[in-house]
């Protein structure tokens, strides 16, 4: 059946064009966006703490964040499909799967791009100081002070927030099937403490005021619920492969190859 075919690659093509306009402007405000200059009192105490590293750096937040609920979703969609129905031919339990993290996955990916642009958006004001009182000299120097000036809201929060609330949610309503009833739990609480831990950092190693981090943590856990509950339907698909879109999509592709089948 062409239309089938057609039908797939229109839905694959359009969701991946989306997820580049989304993901495009996160980009060009890492490469090109110039951070607002607020100004500041000379005596806020505030600002006044020395330079430390951070815990938690950007690349292992990134990598981590990213890596742990991709793999995550892998496993327990491999483990659902293979399990779902003994019968089913290879070929089928192989389209299941591939639809299967191309829901999850895509959609987790589409909002670590949002929530993180929701970040790259920030606002400010000029109303202390208004000339730039720092000239850096070196390029290392340039960064670390446009580094202090992407205080609010903090992406690292945000980001940590996001990634581990949306494994949470997925787990608990897909990884269902276990002989053990403490692992899932167990495994919620890591990414919980996770976030908590990548959150708590930004604060200690002097990064962000702590509203700026409770707004970033409140940011990527409102777009993990939007993204698991609302886009995702991971409350929807907790029992079954055969009640949504996207499996009556795989249900038709599974069934246009049976037929070309000899």
């Amino acid at each position: 059946m062409p239309s089938v075919n057609l039908k797939l690659y229109v839905k694959v093509l359009t969701d991946f064009i989306l997820l580049i306009i989304v993901a495009l402007p996160v980009l060009i405000f890492y490469l090109v966006g110039v951070p607002y200059q607020r100004g500041f009192f000379c005596d806020d105490e505030s600002i006044r703490y020395p330079f430390k590293p951070s815990t938690v750096t950007s690349g292992a937040l990134y990598a981590f964040g990213t890596i742990i609920p991709v793999v995550a979703i892998i496993l327990v969609e491999y483990f659902r499909v293979r399990e779902a129905n003994i019968t089913t031919a290879s070929r089928e339990k192989l389209i299941k799967w591939f639809w299967s993290l191309y829901r999850f996955i895509g959609v987790f990916l589409f909002g670590c791009a949002v929530s993180h642009l929701t970040v790259d958006c920030r606002s400010g004001t000029d109303v202390y100081v208004t000339e730039d009182v720092c000239t850096p000299d070196t390029p290392e120097d340039y960064n670390l002070l446009r580094e202090s000036r992407l205080s609010f809201i903090s992406g690292h929060a945000s980001f940590s927030t996001y990634t581990m609330f949306y494994l949470i949610f997925y787990l608990q309503y897909r990884f269902c099937k276990c002989s053990f009833s403490l692992i899932r739990p167990v495994i919620q609480y890591a990414c919980f403490g996770l976030a908590v831990f990548t959150t708590l950092s930004r604060v200690s190693d002097y990064k962000h005021h702590w509203s700026d981090v409770l707004a970033g943590f409140v940011n990527g856990a409102v777009f993990a619920v939007f993204c698991a509950f609302w886009v995702a339907k991971v409350h929807l698909l907790k029992f079954s492969y055969k009640d949504q879109d996207d499996i009556q999509m795989c249900n038709l592709g599974a069934s246009q190859n049976r037929r070309q089948e000899p």
